[in-house]
């Protein structure tokens, strides 16, 4: 792998401003300072230095976040904190989300730069399992045990009628119940 893509890696930039940085003499690999990033490294035992801080390589990252009520599931918003912002150190790995939350809600939320992986979990062809667990104060009855396995009228994000696939709803008790999804829908 050329040294300045393993840079932009590791460090979370581009790869002209990993160039600029190996060109100012700061970058070793082993016991030599390297100033051209077209260098050739073997990313998993040549031992590489910024700044004297030796550099690892992750070509993916992969981070359970527990997405608190509030957050929106997206890389940057305006309005509203985003997921991203809680990815701390590893926000440099450039991550997305794969999946997504509404912005009252919580839970899980996997971030990732693998797009493959990404793409099969999300994929809504590929139907996915999702499990939610929901708490409501109105309660559930078996008339919604019914209507989840029949298919539920929604509006899509158009605002277009859509009837769901068919769903699970196990209700823990009357006020909170686990719904089991296998759709997905691209927003």
């Amino acid at each position: 792998m050329r040294l300045d893509k393993f840079l932009s890696y590791a460090l979370g930039v581009s790869r002209s401003d990993a160039r600029k940085i190996i060109a100012s003499g700061r970058v070793q690999v082993g016991e030599r300072t390297i100033l051209k990033g077209d260098y050739y490294i073997d990313e998993n035992r040549d031992e590489i230095r910024h700044d004297g801080m030796l550099l690892r390589y992750r070509r993916f990252v992969y981070l359970m976040v527990n997405k608190p009520r509030g957050y929106v599931t997206a890389t940057h918003d305006a309005l509203h904190p985003a997921v991203t912002e809680l990815a701390g150190e590893y926000a440099k790995y450039g991550l997305f989300m794969a999946g997504r939350l509404d912005i009252d809600t919580e839970g899980f939320v996997l971030l990732t730069n693998d797009g493959r992986l990404a793409h099969a979990i999300t994929r809504p062809l590929n139907r996915c399992l999702k499990k939610y667990y929901l708490e409501t104060e109105e309660g559930f009855t078996e008339d919604d045990v019914r209507y989840c396995r029949e298919g539920l009228v929604i509006r899509d994000g158009k605002g277009s009628l859509v009837t769901t696939l068919p769903a699970e709803l196990e209700i823990v008790n009357g006020n909170a119940a686990y719904l089991t999804i296998y759709e997905g829908k691209y927003h």
